[in-house]
């Protein structure tokens, strides 16, 4: 399978795709990762450049330079984690490995879906942990999720986050870093409980559900 991938990067998505008949951003293909690891490293940080993988078919965006804090006036390399939800590649070990090598290499703090950052690395709850609670829907809604800590702005309801930051403003490179949710889930003897988790932790207890 890895025979299959090839690798590329993008200069500055902000540019928007390039057309003919004018200017866009610039694809670059590379047929070895030490090649494209290369080269994204030499592109401007003041830019949003992106390193991905194509199996030929469709393209996915591993690592992608935003600005985390909106007073940045540059940005951080961040592993964009849609394979982990994406059919065709959530089962791909390659990939798995390569986003490994991708946090170690450019040294990789946080992670980007669905135009929010959550820390990749966090001391897991020993609530979760442990695993003796299991998430429970919101009375009236369908996640489980009733607030959700952005650095810098405090806890939010889903529906202020919603209406905050989606549709994505500044074409979509500024995202909210999301620290933790509030839950509800219940416990081995029935009882609901409010629970403080870390993003990470909160996917693997849905995914066990």
């Amino acid at each position: 399978m890895a025979a299959d991938l090839t690798y590329y990067t993008i200069d500055d998505l902000r540019l928007g795709q390039r057309r003919s008949d004018g200017p866009g951003w610039r694809l670059s293909e590379f047929g070895l990762r030490s090649d494209a690891f290369r080269h994204y490293r030499s592109l401007d940080v003041e830019k949003v450049k992106v390193l991905g993988v194509t199996n030929g078919i469709q393209a996915l965006d591993l690592v992608r330079c935003i600005p985390v804090f909106s007073e940045d006036k540059t940005g951080e390399d961040v592993l964009v984690t849609d394979y982990e939800y994406l059919p065709l590649w959530c089962k791909n070990h390659v990939v798995e490995q390569l986003a490994k090598e991708c946090i170690e290499a450019f040294r990789i703090r946080y992670g980007l879906h669905k135009f929010s950052l959550f820390p990749l690395r966090q001391k897991g709850g020993k609530q979760a942990a442990q695993k003796k609670f299991r998430l429970i829907n919101v009375a009236g809604s369908n996640s489980p999720i009733r607030w959700i800590y952005v650095s810098g702005v405090g806890w939010l309801s889903p529906s202020e986050f919603k209406k905050r930051y989606f549709p994505p403003r500044n074409g979509g490179f500024n995202c909210p870093l999301v620290m933790k949710y509030r839950v509800d889930a219940v416990n081995r003897t029935g009882h609901i409980l409010l629970l403080e988790i870390a993003p990470r932790d909160f996917e693997r207890m849905a995914g066990e559900d």
